[in-house]
C-alpha cells in the first residue's frame, strides 16, 4: 500500500504538520489510517483518512478544543509524534469533559441517518487518546455555492427545485427525529456528478441507483451538522452558532429564540431564493421592523406563482408567519398545495450542540480542490475570508489587543457571524440559586407566577405584555413579578425576563444572583457576595443608595421602595425623597423579606413572622390593627403580602391569613406549596404540591357564562392592563348580561337599550379610574364617572358606532355619527385629543371606524369609506403603518394593539403596531368566506358564513380550540379566550375567561 498516493488523492502530501496534530500514518482504532490535516479550528481537527479494512477514503474528526487541551509530548507513537490529549487543569478540565461527552452524544444522534439519501453519513465514532473521534464519509464534488458561480449565479426553477428536493426530503426525516441543522446554506450543500467521482464511503451516491438528480448531477448531500459548538465561560455552557446573514432567521440571533423545523425552512427557502434570483435575501434582523424583501419575479426570476409564494412564506421574518415544516414546504413547492398553518403539536427539538463544525467533509474535484468544512476557532470578532481550500472561515482581526470574547451583537462583516446561545444541561451548570417555597410564587399588578418543583413555571392572569410567555423556561430557581413582566432566576445565577421591563437586556446579563424580587416596574437581584442589583431606571426618582449596601442576606421590592436585611440583623429601606427609614434591628434570624409600601415582614428560620413599619414619618399607620392575627403565624414556609393583607403557607400546606378584606372563599385552602395574587382586583391563587392551581377572584355581574341565553352579541374586556376581565352580553331585547371581576360592572345596571359597550379610563375631580361607556340604539353615548358612579351621563347624540382608545392613563372616544362624520371626545379635558387624531374630525362618507392603542401611549384610528378605501389618523409616535392594499375593504375590527380587516373577497389582512409581538395571530393565509374577525392579544378568530370559526396564534390557554364550533353568529376575543354566540343565543367559550 503506497500511503503517499493515498494522501495525494486528497490533494495533500504526507509532510510533517503541527505538533498538536496526529502524525501522518498514525493508526486509530486498529483500522483507520490518519492522513494530512484537511482543516483545523478552535474545537477540532479534521484529517484525511483511509479505512484499512474497507479500502476506502474517509474523513476523521478529532475533538480538540485548543483553549482547553494540549497534546502529550511525553508519550510518543511509532511515527514519532504525540497522541494523548491532556485537558488543562481546573475548570477547563471540567468543561472539556462535559464537551467531550456532548460531542459523542450528538454524533450518535446524527449517525442514525447514515445511508439516508441527501445526508453525508457518519460511519463510526469512538474514544481514544483521551478524546473522541468521528469517522465520516468522504465525498468528491462541489458545493452549491461553487456550482452557482459556474452557472452564472442563478438557475432555472426546474433545476433549482430538483437540486433541493433530496435535501428537503432528508431534512424531513431529520426533523422527525427531533434534530435541527441550523446552518443550511449553499456552502453546506454538496453536489456530485455522474462519471466524476462521488462518495468514497460506499453508500449509493445518487440515492436512486444510476438515476441522476438533474442533468449530470448524480447526488445532492447536506453536510456540516456542526452549527452549534461549545465554549468555556465561567464553567457554564454556552454555544457558538455560525450565523450566515441572509440564511439565518431572526430566532437564531436571539439567545432564547425558539428554534425548530421552521428555522431550517427559512434557511432552505433563502437558498432557493439565492438559486432563483442570484441574490442572497436581506438579513432577517434588517427585515424585522421594515420588510422590503422583493419577490423573486421582481428581481427578474422566471418563477411560477406557487413557488414564489412558497419561498416568500418560508422567508417570513417571524416564525409564526412562516411555513412550519418540510412537509408543508414540499407540498407548496412540488404538489402545488395551498399554504396553511401547521397545527401539529410542537415537538421538543434537539439542536445539534457539541458537534464541532467540520463534522462532514467535501472535496471540489471540478477545480482540483480538496477541502474540509472547518471549525471557526475560539469565539472572536473578525471577518469572513476564504481559506486556501476555498471554504468560508473566520480570521481574527489583529489590532494588537488581547483576544476578548465577542458581544452578543451579530456585528461581524461578511457572510458569517457568531452568536452565543445558552444551553441548559444538568451536568454543565454550577448551581448558584436553589428553590425555596418563598421564591416559588410571585404576584404582579395583574398576573401571578408559580414555580413547579421541576423548575418549570406556570401562571395565571393578564398576558397583555407577554409576561406569561413562560413555556420555554426550565431550571428556574425563583420567580418575581411586576406590572408588565415576569423574571425568572435560573439555577446558574442568571436571570431571564418575559414581558416588558426597562433595562431588560442588562438584567439578562446579570450573573451570580441568588435571589430576586420585583414590584411595579422594578426588579432587584441579590448576588452571592451580598450586593444588590437593580434594573435600569429603578425608582424613577427614589433613593438608590441601596446599591451600595453590603453583606445583604435578603432583599425585597415594594411599591417604589426597596428593603433589605444585612448580616447584623439590621433592616434597611429606601423610598421616595423625604421618607425616613425606621430603625429596625434584631432580625438576624430572618431568612426572607416581603414588603408593602408601608410595612416590612421577615420570615424567620423557625417559621414565625416579624413585621415593622418601614418609615418613621408615617406614624399614623397602626400595623397591629391593619394586620391583626399575623403575630400568631407559626411554621410558615412562604409569605405573601399586599396592602392590608398577609398570607402564609405553612410547611404542611395550610393557608394562614391576617388583615382586612380576606375573602371567605380561601378559608380552608390546604395542600399548598405557595400563594400569590394581584394588586388589582384582589385575585388570589394557590399552587398545590402537585403543581396545580386553585384560584379565587371576586365575582361581579348578573350572570354566569354558562347561564347566559338570548344573546345577540358579546364583548370581552381585559381592563386595559388592570387585571380585570369583563364579559358583557347584549340580548335580543338589548338588555345586558354581565360576568367578571371588575368592580365597575354594577354601573352597567343603569344601561338600557344598548347596542355597543367600550372600556376606558375616566378622569374627573376625584382622580383616574377604569370604567365603561356605552352607546344605545337611539345613538346616545353614556358614561359613568367616579363622581356619578351609578348615574349615567349623556355625552353625545346621533352616534352609530363607538371606538375607545387609551393613551397611558387617559382615554378618548371616537364616535361615528349617522351623517358619516367622526366625533372625538376626550375623557380627560386637560389632556385633550392626542396629536394626529384631529384629522379624523375632517373625514366624511365614513361607514365604519376601528382603532387600537400602541404599547407606548400611542394609537391609530382607521375610517372605512363607502367605496371600500381606508383613511387613517395616528399619533406621531405610533409605530404601525397603513401599508399595502387597503382598498376593496368590506369591514374593520379593532383589537387592543392591532386592527383587522375583511376584504370584499372574504379574506383578512391586518395592521399591527410592533412585529415583535407577532405570535402567529395574523397567520390567516387560507382563511376564506369570512364575515367577522375578533382580535385577542396574541390570537385571532375568524367567523365564516357557514357558522364555523377559524383561530390562530398563541393557544396556551386553549383560546384557539374552536375547531368543533358550529352555528356561531357572533364572536369576540379576550387576552386568553374566544367566545361565540350560537344561533340559539347561548355562549361557546374557548380558553380562560379571566383569572
Amino acid at each position: 500500500m503506497d500511503q503517499d498516493k493515498i494522501w495525494e488523492s486528497f490533494g495533500r502530501n504526507g509532510q510533517n504538520q503541527s505538533p498538536r496534530c496526529l502524525v501522518v500514518n498514525t493508526v486509530l482504532a486498529g483500522k483507520y489510517l490518519v492522513g494530512p490535516v484537511l482543516g483545523e479550528g478552535g474545537f477540532g481537527i479534521t484529517y484525511a483518512g483511509y479505512d484499512l479494512n474497507m479500502k476506502t477514503r474517509i474523513a476523521i474528526k478529532e475533538y480538540f478544543p485548543v483553549e482547553l487541551v494540549s497534546r502529550d509530548t511525553t508519550r510518543l507513537s511509532e511515527g514519532g509524534g504525540s497522541d494523548r490529549v491532556i485537558s488543562l487543569s481546573g475548570e477547563k478540565s471540567k468543561t472539556y469533559r462535559q464537551g467531550l461527552q456532548k460531542y459523542v452524544d450528538e454524533a450518535r444522534s446524527v449517525s442514525r441517518f447514515s445511508g439516508t439519501p441527501g445526508i453525508v453519513s457518519v460511519k463510526d465514532f469512538f474514544y481514544e487518546n483521551d478524546t473522541a473521534y468521528i469517522v465520516m464519509e468522504y465525498i468528491e464534488g462541489v458545493s452549491l455555492k461553487e456550482y452557482l458561480k459556474q452557472r452564472g449565479g442563478k438557475l432555472p426553477e426546474e433545476e433549482a427545485l430538483a437540486i433541493l428536493r433530496p435535501v428537503l426530503e432528508a431534512l424531513e426525516q431529520v426533523h422527525e427525529a427531533g434534530i435541527v441543522h441550523r446552518d443550511i446554506s449553499p456552502d453546506n450543500i454538496m453536489l456530485t456528478f455522474a462519471g466524476e467521482g462521488g462518495s468514497s464511503g460506499g453508500s449509493d451516491a445518487a440515492g436512486k441507483g444510476t438515476e441522476t438528480v438533474h442533468g449530470n448531477i448524480a447526488s445532492v448531500r447536506l453536510i456540516d451538522f456542526g452549527a452549534a459548538r461549545m465554549t468555556a465561560k465561567n464553567d457554564q455552557k454556552s454555544l457558538t452558532i455560525i450565523l450566515k446573514h441572509g440564511y439565518a432567521p431572526e430566532e437564531q440571533y436571539r439567545s432564547h429564540g425558539e428554534q425548530g423545523p421552521w428555522t431550517d425552512v427559512y434557511a432552505l427557502c433563502a437558498v432557493l431564493y439565492r438559486m432563483l434570483t442570484g441574490t442572497v435575501p436581506e438579513p432577517a434582523m434588517d427585515r424585522l421592523f421594515s420588510d422590503d424583501l422583493k419577490r423573486p419575479e421582481e428581481l427578474g426570476a422566471d418563477v411560477s406563482p406557487a413557488v414564489s409564494d412558497a419561498v416568500m412564506k418560508g422567508l417570513a421574518v417571524k416564525k409564526e408567519n412562516r411555513i412550519r415544516s418540510m412537509r408543508e414546504l414540499s407540498d407548496a413547492l412540488y404538489a402545488g398545495k395551498r399554504l396553511k398553518t401547521d397545527q401539529a403539536k410542537k415537538r421538543r427539538i434537539l439542536t445539534i450542540a457539541a458537534f464541532a463544525a467540520g463534522l462532514f467533509v467535501l472535496a471540489g474535484t471540478a477545480a482540483g480542490i480538496s477541502a474540509a468544512v472547518l471549525d471557526f476557532g475560539p469565539l472572536k470578532t473578525g471577518t469572513a475570508v476564504q481559506d486556501s481550500a476555498g471554504q468560508d472561515t473566520m480570521e481574527a482581526e489583529d489590532d494588537g489587543s488581547t483576544e476578548q470574547e465577542s458581544s452578543l451583537e451579530p456585528a461581524l462583516s461578511g457572510e458569517d457571524a457568531i452568536l452565543l446561545e445558552e444551553a441548559q444541561e444538568d451536568e454543565e451548570w454550577e448551581i448558584v440559586a436553589v428553590q425555596t417555597p418563598q421564591t416559588s410564587c410571585a404576584g404582579g399588578l395583574s398576573h401571578a407566577v408559580f414555580l413547579r418543583e421541576d423548575g418549570t413555571v406556570t401562571s395565571c392572569g393578564s398576558n397583555g405584555y407577554g409576561q406569561r410567555n413562560l413555556e420555554e423556561w426550565s431550571r428556574v430557581a425563583a420567580v418575581a413579578a411586576g406590572d408588565t413582566f415576569t423574571a425568572g432566576l435560573l439555577e446558574n445565577g442568571t436571570v431571564v425576563v418575559a414581558g416588558e421591563l426597562e433595562g431588560k437586556a442588562d438584567v439578562e446579563r446579570w450573573e451570580n444572583v441568588t435571589s430576586i424580587s420585583a414590584c411595579d416596574g422594578h426588579l432587584l437581584g441579590l448576588t452571592a457576595d451580598g450586593k444588590i442589583l437593580a434594573n435600569q431606571g429603578y425608582g424613577k426618582g427614589t433613593d438608590t443608595s441601596f446599591l451600595e449596601w453590603e453583606d445583604v442576606k435578603a432583599v425585597c421590592a415594594g411599591l417604589y421602595v426597596a428593603a433589605a436585611v444585612t448580616g447584623d440583623g439590621t433592616v434597611h429601606a429606601v423610598g421616595f425623597e423625604g421618607w425616613q427609614a425606621a430603625a429596625i434591628t434584631g432580625w438576624e434570624d430572618v431568612t426572607a423579606l416581603a414588603c408593602s409600601q408601608t410595612t416590612v415582614f421577615g420570615l424567620t428560620r423557625d417559621g414565625s413572622v416579624k413585621y415593622a413599619k418601614l418609615w418613621e414619618n408615617w406614624s399614623d399607620i397602626n400595623i397591629d390593627e391593619r394586620f391583626e392575627g399575623i403575630e400568631n403565624f407559626q411554621n410558615v414556609a412562604q409569605l405573601y403580602v399586599r396592602p392590608g393583607e398577609a398570607y402564609g403557607v405553612t410547611a404542611d400546606g395550610r393557608l394562614l391569613a391576617a388583615g382586612s378584606g380576606i375573602p371567605e372563599e380561601v378559608d380552608g385552602w390546604e395542600g399548598l406549596r405557595g400563594i400569590a395574587g394581584t394588586l388589582h382586583e384582589n385575585n388570589l391563587a394557590g399552587m398545590g404540591t402537585d403543581g396545580s392551581l386553585v384560584k379565587y377572584s371576586p365575582r361581579q355581574g348578573n350572570s354566569a357564562p354558562e347561564e347566559m341565553a338570548g344573546l345577540e352579541k358579546v364583548f370581552v374586556f381585559n381592563g386595559i392592563g388592570e387585571g380585570v376581565t369583563s364579559l358583557i352580553g347584549i340580548t335580543e331585547d338589548h338588555s345586558l348580561l354581565t360576568f367578571g371581576n371588575s368592580s365597575r360592572l354594577p354601573e352597567l345596571e343603569k344601561a338600557a337599550d344598548v347596542q355597543q359597550v367600550g372600556e376606558l379610563y375616566y378622569t374627573d375631580s376625584i382622580g383616574i379610574s377604569y370604567g365603561f361607556v356605552w352607546l344605545d340604539r337611539a345613538g346616545t353615548l353614556y358614561s359613568c364617572n367616579q363622581s356619578n358612579f351609578f348615574q349615567p351621563v349623556p355625552l353625545l347624540q346621533n352616534g352609530e358606532q363607538l371606538v375607545t382608545e387609551t393613551f397611558g392613563y387617559y382615554s378618548i372616544c371616537a364616535v361615528l355619527e349617522n351623517d358619516g362624520t367622526v366625533a372625538l371626545i376626550a375623557m380627560d379635558e386637560e389632556a385633550g385629543i392626542p396629536d394626529g387624531f384631529e384629522e379624523a374630525e375632517e373625514w366624511t362618507e365614513i361607514s365604519q371606524i376601528a382603532g387600537c392603542s400602541g404599547r407606548v401611549s400611542t394609537g391609530i384610528l382607521l375610517g372605512l369609506r363607502e367605496d371600500g378605501t381606508v383613511v387613517s389618523a395616528a399619533h406621531p409616535g405610533y409605530p404601525g403603518r397603513l401599508e399595502g392594499d387597503w382598498t376593496q375593504i368590506a369591514s374593520l375590527y379593532a383589537g387592543d394593539y392591532a386592527i383587522g380587516a375583511i376584504r370584499k373577497d372574504g379574506t383578512a389582512q391586518f395592521l399591527e403596531d410592533r412585529p415583535e409581538y407577532n405570535y402567529g395571530q395574523y397567520n390567516t393565509s387560507g382563511w376564506e368566506d369570512l364575515t367577522q374577525l375578533a382580535l385577542g392579544q396574541y390570537h385571532t378568530a375568524g367567523l365564516r358564513s357557514d357558522g364555523t370559526v377559524y383561530a390562530t396564534g398563541r393557544n396556551d390557554a386553549g383560546q384557539c380550540d374552536v375547531e368543533g364550533w358550529t352555528d356561531i353568529v357572533y364572536i369576540a376575543a379576550g387576552d386568553s379566550c374566544t367566545v361565540g354566540v350560537r344561533a340559539d343565543g347561548t355562549l361557546a367559550v374557548a380558553g380562560e375567561l379571566g383569572w
